[in-house]
């Protein structure tokens, strides 16, 4: 079970609770990554609560707000770092922040390892390393 509360705007302090993909609250599938992605667009901030989720669970939301926090920043104007490299687009364009989040993912992908959100702040995001994948 995923939890998450939105922190911002007028629906601040509104939580949904999801089994998987399935919304509680509303009875319908939310595709995890196209839910957080909505609230980057519309600016608003949330927090997950992953303390009751299953393994499956943690590994597909976390995918989902990995690439939300990238985008979010990358939106912002915010450059995102990860193992000594900084990402940041050189215009706020839709295709050109698609581009660089695409570089993060990709260099994330290659480097093998496990990966966390170490910080997320008005200076940046950092994406922390923590070992190797199996």
């Amino acid at each position: 079970m995923i939890k998450i509360t939105l922190l911002s705007a007028e629906f601040a302090g509104v939580t949904r609770t999801f089994d998987g993909i399935l919304c509680r609250e509303k009875n319908s599938e939310q595709d995890p990554t196209e839910l957080l992605i909505s609230l980057v667009a519309s600016e608003i901030s949330w927090s997950t609560d992953y303390s009751y989720a299953t393994d499956q669970e943690k590994f597909q939301w976390f995918l989902a707000e990995l690439v939300a926090c990238i985008i979010r920043a990358l939106r912002q104007g915010r450059p995102v770092h990860f193992m000594g490299q900084v990402f940041l687009p050189r215009s706020n364009q839709p295709e050109e922040i698609v581009r660089v989040a695409s570089e993060v993912e990709e260099a994330i992908s290659t480097s093998g390892k496990l990966v966390s959100i170490g910080m997320d702040n008005t200076f940046g995001l950092w994406i922390s390393t923590e070992g190797y994948e199996n």
